[in-house]
């Protein structure tokens, strides 16, 4: 597949505000496809739809924390991811 976009889904109580996301062929070497950081648009909102910056061909997708979330902490919590 070649990713254009994804959507994050949130429950609003741990908001992510800074990760990349990463596409691999192989599952051992990933690419950054996709970064944000200090990102305010979940804060605002309980989804929203990204563009993907680097567009390749990928058989697997994953998104990564590079930071804390807007409460401080290190908790990924999302109620689904939508790529197309």
């Amino acid at each position: 597949m070649i990713p254009t976009n994804y959507t994050l889904y949130i429950t609003g109580d741990h908001e992510i505000k800074s990760w990349v996301v990463e596409g691999s062929n192989d599952k051992d070497n990933w690419i950054i496809i996709d970064e944000h950081n200090d990102c305010n648009c979940l804060k605002k909102s309980l989804s929203h739809t990204f563009s993907i910056k680097k567009q390749i061909e990928i058989k697997y997708f994953r998104i990564r924390m590079t930071g804390p979330n807007w409460n401080g902490r290190y908790i990924l919590k999302l109620t689904a991811i939508e790529l197309f």
